[in-house]
């Protein structure tokens, strides 16, 4: 197989194809130069997983497209296709955070109700609020919570937070923005100060921007620039 000056032929490239979530306005700056579409505010472009822990990003690719004869619609459609093949995870909140900060007291947000409880929602690698692409994905948890609909916060590129039905989702809105403004989230990885509600029976997706709920239109092209605690398995 031909190999190009990075050292990878057109299947490897395309094989290590994924989708990183972003923001609108870095789709639009940072990724310009990049392939990409919106779904409900949000913006996907490709990028490389190169191993279980490296990744690359490539902002400046029509070189490289070139090299590899790929099309541009072709490496996005592909990262797609590949990203819906990763390993969903769903798990509680005190969960993760137990993980991370094992000397933190999380006890009391196990023992909430499951209604009330906040879940972590991504896929097991880099960049997992792709995962509110997976429809099935989004099913298999709104089934396994035993929910009518589930409240989506993107709290950063890497996960998604449930959050409780019950919850008012003018305050919902008001903590990710806050969050997103706080510096507790990487600029690169803050993705939108909405919030969205799934319904797996009629697979409506609606966002709310802090004054109302709106449908969007799915999964807009930008135009063409020249330039107790265990994984479920889902």
């Amino acid at each position: 197989m031909e190999k190009n000056s990075i050292g990878m032929s057109r299947e490897e490239f395309l094989e290590s194809s994924r989708l990183r979530p972003c923001s609108l306005e870095a789709a639009e700056h940072e990724y310009s130069d990049l392939p990409s579409f919106t779904y409900d505010g949000l913006a996907f472009v490709p990028y490389l997983k190169l191993s279980d822990d490296t990744t690359a990003m490539i902002r400046h690719g029509s070189w490289l497209l070139d090299s590899l004869h790929i099309e541009r619609e072709e490496w996005l459609q592909i990262a797609k296709e590949n990203d819906q093949n990763r390993k969903p995870v769903l798990r509680t909140l005190g969960g993760i955070i137990q993980e991370i900060l094992p000397e933190t007291d999380t006890s009391y947000l196990n023992e909430l109700p499951q209604k009330d409880m906040l879940y972590y929602f991504s896929y097991e690698d880099m960049y997992g609020a792709t995962v509110i692409l997976n429809q099935k994905a989004m099913d298999a948890a709104a089934e396994s919570l035993k929910r009518k609909s589930l409240y989506l916060l993107p709290s950063s590129a890497h996960e998604l937070l449930i959050a409780p039905n019950g919850a008012d989702p003018k305050e919902l809105q008001k903590i990710v923005a806050e969050v997103n403004r706080s510096g507790c989230v990487k600029p690169e990885d803050v993705l939108s100060d909405s919030i969205y509600q799934y319904h797996p029976i009629t697979k409506d997706m609606k966002r709310y921007d802090g004054r109302k709920w709106i449908r969007d239109v799915h999964e807009k092209q930008f135009s063409d620039r020249k330039r107790d605690d265990k994984d479920i398995e889902l």
